[in-house]
């Protein structure tokens, strides 16, 4: 999986792996039977962490590969929508909104290795912020003023009443209920996700078999809920499980709902969400359209810091710390944003352009772009950029020799190590030529078989103390169409 030094790295790596080649094989086998289902004829290929392409073969042995190939292309299919090759690419999605740097056409790469979670990775993938703000993000009313957005994904109300018409009404009716008698819980509902049919016999929680059996007729609200389960609290219901399985999910208010409220958004329904926005707002006494603006301000102002954090880590990330912490760096960004100083005036600018990625680009990263005083690029049909990106990227294989010295018996030889196959030289210019025409033809041949089409390969030579490592990256657009029209199967 890897020849980088850091053996906690490589071992953390091989774990990880491991416990993805089930998930991965029968994803892949599931896309493969709905290839064969559609009567669609082309090699099945998935996108690396890097945004490069790889065959499902491959990916089956090798799954970590994968890991932040979603973001990666994204930033693909951004640069492909925007004909840009160099800026900053930011999607906003329903969870997450995911960053990353297009320099010179090439999606920029972390030299650590991609992480996951807690776990640092050897896997070779993009450099990717991710933040976990989206549309479909949490509002939480907290003590004073504070809103909290996020981190949890819920459910909007707007496209669950959509989805379920009666859930309209009960929001409707919401407004006849008594001042002592209007909870936060009552915009607040339970759905289930998932039909467990012959599995709900193996969940042996009987407090978990009531709540599913009360979620099959629909969803409820918590209030309703809390009272048919005989609780005072959602925690009481321990339910966090359900949830984290997706067999139970929950909505509530989201920045989707209050963009329904401002008419930047229709497509679900808006009246729920207006219905739901006031009645929180009378629940916490708020006026309704500063609560709407300042909310949606702090969304795009959490982008800015964030964009900012990112770039200015791409060349000092030992200096600069994760997040803007102290004192000066959160009053430097806010008088960037807000610029209330009657004394200082701060301007913060990005040499790169901001490609949007995502349905809410247009209303959130205009304004990030506004902030960073730079130019602005929404590209046709950026809401589907993660998709053309998954089809715009290169087939990328990268072959390595080693050429180190040995000396056996008193004499000195060069060997040039390439896939476990040792060939010793008794000079070093010699074993470098035979490494390098020996990767360089097994990686394009390599392109070739995965399906690249006239791959173009690039030499890069590292040394590691008395040690040269020699890879050659073959990297080539991929066939779209099985010539011999075969199936992907």
């Amino acid at each position: 999986l890897s020849k980088k030094l850091d053996s906690i790295k490589r071992a953390t790596t091989a774990c990880l792996n491991a416990s993805l080649v089930a998930v991965m094989q029968e994803f892949i086998e599931a896309v493969r039977k709905s290839l064969v289902a559609q009567g669609i004829r082309a090699p099945l290929m998935i996108v690396k962490g890097d945004g490069s392409l790889m065959p499902y073969k491959d990916a089956v042995h090798k799954p970590v590969e994968t890991v932040l190939s979603g973001p990666a292309a994204s930033a693909i299919g951004g640069r492909f929508l925007s004909g840009h090759g160099s800026a900053l690419v930011i999607d906003v999605g329903g969870t997450t909104t995911d960053m990353a740097l297009m320099d010179d056409f090439k999606v920029a790469l972390s030299e650590d290795g991609a992480r996951v979670g807690a776990f640092e990775t050897a896997v070779e993938a993009a450099r990717i912020r991710t933040t976990a703000l989206g549309c479909d993000s949490r509002i939480t009313f907290e003590a004073g003023e504070k809103v909290q957005v996020g981190p949890d994904r819920v459910v909007p109300l707007a496209l669950l009443a959509a989805r379920f018409p009666r859930v309209e009404k009960e929001i409707r009716d919401l407004k006849k209920k008594g001042e002592l008698e209007r909870r936060a819980t009552d915009i607040e509902y339970w759905i289930l996700a998932k039909t467990i049919g012959s599995q709900k016999q193996v969940i042996a929680n009987t407090n978990h078999q009531k709540l599913i059996a009360l979620l099959e007729d629909g969803p409820l609200r918590l209030t309703q809920l809390l009272k048919k389960m005989d609780v005072y609290h959602a925690l009481q219901l321990n339910a966090d499980a359900l949830i984290r399985q997706g067999v139970i999910e929950q909505a509530t208010l989201t920045p989707t709902d209050l963009l329904h409220v401002t008419g930047q958004m229709d497509i679900w329904c808006g009246e729920a969400a207006r219905q739901a926005v006031d009645f929180a707002c009378a629940l916490h006494n708020r006026d309704q359209a500063i609560f709407v603006e300042q909310t949606l301000d702090s969304i795009a102002a959490t982008m800015v810091t964030e964009a900012i954090v990112f770039l200015g880590r791409q060349d000092d990330k030992d200096l600069l710390p994760e997040q803007v912490d102290g004192l000066w760096g959160p009053w430097f960004v806010r008088e960037a944003l807000a610029g209330k100083s009657p004394y200082l005036a701060i301007t913060i600018t990005s040499r790169f352009p901001i490609i949007g990625i995502g349905a809410p680009a247009k209303i959130f990263i205009q304004k990030v772009a506004e902030y960073l005083n730079t130019r602005f690029l929404l590209p046709d049909h950026a809401p589907v950029a993660n998709a053309v990106g998954a089809v715009a990227g290169s087939v990328v294989v990268a072959k390595e020799a080693l050429v180190y010295a040995r000396e056996t018996d008193g004499a000195r030889a060069f060997v040039a190590q390439i896939e476990g196959t040792n060939q010793r030289f008794a000079e070093i210019e010699d074993a470098c030529r035979y490494a390098e025409k020996i990767v360089t033809q097994r990686a394009r041949e390599s392109a070739i078989a995965a399906g690249a089409i006239a791959p173009q390969v690039v030499i890069e030579k590292q040394t590691e103390g008395a040690l040269l490592r020699i890879v050659a990256q073959a990297a080539g657009n991929p066939r779209l169409s099985d010539p011999q029209g075969n199936s992907s199967s």
